[in-house]
């Protein structure tokens, strides 16, 4: 907000009742740990509604909002949110807390704000009692259109220190009771056989999550080999968290088919299914919509697209997964578990990253992969400077291990040692293959130790697997066939679309395979195989023709359940119907699935839409529109994702546009291939001018958010030409169309290349009222990325030596970029 700048907004003030009292009672340490775990709670409520932290008041806050209804409920949530961290004693002692708030304009000066509003909302806090919020007559007038709460007349006050009467309203609010969720089904699913031989790594698991509970987030990865008991040691621990009290949530990544954010995902949708809509509503606030990317049924609550640019979008998912975690830690202690992250895409190792970059999180993360190559995405994250950080590389289990194991199972074997001693040999300790030997070794009746040495590893499962295969029904055999492809969990409602049988003989053949310890109920019409070996054996024993015929199958049935809103299933079909198709296939709806699975990747994973986009452009070569956009698309996508071929897809698209005739698509490509500044340093890139100079050309020369585009990126590529006329009329030109077309994100966007064209000694304080208008801009658009009016404030503040301030934006620009990149800087 620029200097002296007057706005209207609610402000609200909080109060601690009697924190004198508590202070002197406690002693300074664990006053300072009560001051934490306030503040972190109420900053929450204030971010989670759309509001802005002012200052802290050592014993409250500060906060303004735009909207009067986003601070009533702001001061709800707070208020819920303090009953229920006294009610689970998540905090040093029980805390009582006052909210007053008032509506008018205000001046803003160094990141503070002046005026009757609030000095109002001060005196009304100071009157309000413990656990009450009371409001103006002016906030019960605007938010009470929106508001669904109830309001109490408290009548005319004169507050002390104000020389005119305040009509006062109370604010009725009731306790949120939101129970813990339910144990996820992939934890809470029963195990064939009985947890030994991990004390050493249950007792490190439960030393970290004691020192999550007291407010020190941490991190415990948990890898090895395929089979080695990942899974299992991560479910036993989560089901000891559960029992405990704490809120366990689950979310994993499958290998064939790989979704952006997929684990959370997976987490929020649970979240959702098992909270009603006004929950949903009141946890989320004005998030609904951000989230929508990873939880399409979000859709069902009425929220729409935030209609950003892309960069923010994904930035703004980011942020309202964090603040759904802060809102969840409220109540208790999170036990996040990852599993089989050695699947994981890039955009979830960015999501992953950057939860992680908020160590005040009453959080536990308990991630499970396999060894990974260098270049995993995975990678960053392992490597990141993480302190709280406990490490489980497991090994097989010690041979005392599997006969306690096996003597639980059956003990007739575990009474042989020569048998015992052959399954551990064979087995090298790992439960999933020592399991599958105990299985086989029931089944037979009578086995020898020579016999057990015989069974090799993974073709000795193959065997074991083929074996079992063979002594099912061709339903059941078909059942398996087609959950192999569909990986992951199966919907037995896609099971019945695919598999040509009758629901009674499609839930025999789904018994049957449950019988046969192949697959195992996950939920409500839900299987999964027991272990993704399993699944891995029976794909094994398909032909490539018969896998492609599966998948082709699999995605008709898709299509069909979901041909009322097939968007949020997009990427799935694109998959099956790709994995169905020869390599040089261009079948119509096999593109067009692809080109919808690259739109629903690009705002908010746009590295998946390049691996999306560049399928289709490899297998379409007609130069006509539709590969045109798809080019662009590619274009922009691989730019926004750090590819530096991004040029050569955007050049192509150009070419095509200029031989077809197409200028709107020329200009699209010009504008996508332009980043704000020019291309090359103390040169012109004649190619790059080329493009954007043809399309203003070819275009109609009225005002046009794409025209006023185009021109300020014509502009900055000519920085370094040697006539400054031209660029400096393209670039003030491109500001007044934009300025008349209204549309605030070609305006930012005009803005930027506009201070990078006019970047001199003479035009600092030009540079910095832009700055100021670019935040003005992100915060009434609400988009949160602020980075580029941070770095111009920074830079004109630096110029004009204003060190202070410089040196505030600098801060300001640091913490946006790590935010936006998901790394510390």
């Amino acid at each position: 907000m620029a200097p002296g700048a007057v706005e209207t907004a609610t402000v609200l003030f909080t109060d601690i009742v009697d924190s004198t009292r508590l202070r002197s009672v406690l002693g300074e340490a664990r006053t300072e740990e009560l001051r934490r775990g306030h503040d972190r709670i109420l900053v929450s409520a204030v971010e989670r509604n759309g509001g802005r932290v002012v200052k802290g008041l050592g014993d409250g806050l500060m906060a303004t909002y735009a909207s009067a209804s986003d601070a009533v409920a702001s001061a709800v949530r707070m208020q819920q949110a303090i009953e229920r961290a006294n009610r689970t004693e998540r905090l040093a002692a029980q805390l009582s807390v006052r909210v007053g708030i008032s509506s008018g304009d205000v001046t803003w000066e160094d990141g503070d704000c002046f005026g009757n509003a609030v000095v109002e909302a001060s005196r009304i806090c100071d009157i309000a009692e413990g656990g009450e919020i009371l409001v103006s007559e002016t906030t019960r007038l605007l938010a009470a259109g929106r508001s669904g709460e109830d309001w109490l007349d408290r009548g005319p006050v004169k507050p002390k220190g104000l020389d005119h009467d305040v009509h006062l309203w109370s604010v009725t609010w009731t306790a949120s009771v939101r129970s813990l969720l339910e144990l996820p089904p992939d934890v809470a699913v029963a195990e064939d056989y009985p947890f030994t031989g991990r004390g050493s790594e249950m007792a490190a698991l439960k030393e970290a999550w004691q020192r999550a509970t007291s407010g020190h987030r941490q991190i415990a990865w948990i890898s090895g080999e395929a089979g080695i008991g990942k899974s299992r040691t991560a479910r036993e621990f989560a089901r000891m968290v559960h029992e405990d009290g704490g809120l366990v949530l689950y979310g994993r990544s499958d290998e064939d088919f790989q979704l952006p954010f997929q684990p959370f995902s997976e987490v929020l949708d649970h979240w959702v299914q098992q909270s009603d809509r006004g929950e949903v509503l009141a946890v989320l606030g004005q998030a609904v919509g951000d989230l929508e990317p990873l939880v399409p049924r979000l859709r069902d609550l009425g929220s729409s697209g935030t209609g950003v640019d892309p960069a923010t979008e994904r930035f703004r998912l980011l942020q309202a997964v964090v603040g759904w975690f802060e809102t969840m830690a409220e109540t208790s202690p999170v036990l996040l578990v990852l599993e089989d992250l050695h699947w994981t895409t890039q955009p979830t190792s960015v999501m992953l990253r950057h939860l992680l970059r908020h160590p005040d999180l009453l959080l536990m993360v308990a991630g499970t992969f396999r060894p990974v190559a260098p270049g995993h995405p995975l990678g960053s994250v392992l490597a990141s400077r993480e302190t709280d950080v406990t490490t489980i590389e497991l090994e097989g289990l010690r041979r005392d291990d599997v006969r306690d194991l096996i003597g639980a199972v059956d003990a007739r074997v575990s009474g042989d040692e020569s048998l015992v001693d052959a399954i551990w040999r064979r087995s090298d300790g790992n439960p999933f293959f020592l399991g599958e030997i105990l299985r086989e070794v029931r089944e037979r009746g009578e086995v020898t130790a020579e016999e057990i040495q015989a069974l090799g590893r993974t073709a000795g499962l193959r065997q074991m697997v083929g074996d079992r295969l063979a002594t099912l029904s061709d339903a059941a055999s078909d059942v398996l066939a087609v959950g192999s492809i569909v990986g992951g969990d199966i919907d037995i409602g896609l099971l019945t679309e695919v598999c040509e049988l009758s629901e009674g003989a499609l839930l025999d053949a789904v018994d049957e395979t449950a019988e046969a310890g192949l697959t195992e109920e996950v939920g409500p019409g839900t299987i999964r195989f027991t272990h993704d070996l399993l699944r891995e054996s029976v794909v094994s024993t398909l032909s490539a023709t018969r896998r492609a015929r599966m998948h082709r199958r699999v995605a008709g049935g898709l299509e069909r359940m979901y041909a009322g809103a097939p968007d949020g299933r997009a990427c799935e079909i694109a998959h099956h119907r790709l994995q169905a198709a020869g390599p040089d296939e261009d079948d119509p709806e096999l593109l067009g699935w692809l080109r919808r699975a690259g739109d629903c990747c690009m705002e908010a994973a746009p590295e998946e839409a390049v691996r999306w986009y560049r399928e289709y452009t490899t297998r379409r070569r007609d130069p006509d529109a539709d590969r045109v956009d798809v080019l662009i698309a590619l274009g922009a996508a691989q730019r926004r994702s750090g590819d530096s071929t991004y040029r050569h897809s955007l050049m192509e698209a150009a070419l095509l546009s200029c031989r077809e005739g197409r200028p709107e698509q020329l200009a699209r490509a010009a504008v996508n291939t332009n980043r704000g500044f020019a291309t090359r340093a103390f040169a012109v890139d004649e190619e790059i001018t080329g493009v954007p100079r043809l399309a203003l050309d070819s275009m109609p020369d009225t005002d046009g958010g794409l025209r006023a585009e185009l021109m300020s990126s014509l502009a900055t590529e000519l920085v370094f030409a040697d006539d400054s006329e031209e660029r400096e009329r393209l670039a003030q030109d491109a500001l007044d169309m934009a300025r008349r077309v209204g549309d605030p994100l070609t305006l930012s966007n005009v803005l930027v290349r506009w201070a990078h064209v006019n970047w001199h000694p003479g035009t600092a304080r030009r540079r910095l009222q832009v700055a100021y208008e670019l935040e003005d801009i992100a915060e009434a658009s609400k988009p949160l990325v602020t980075q580029p009016g941070s770095e111009l404030a920074f830079c004109a503040a630096f110029e004009l030596g204003m060190r202070d301030e410089a040196d505030a934006w600098m801060r300001r620009w640091q913490t946006a970029l790590e935010d936006l990149c998901g790394v510390d800087i």
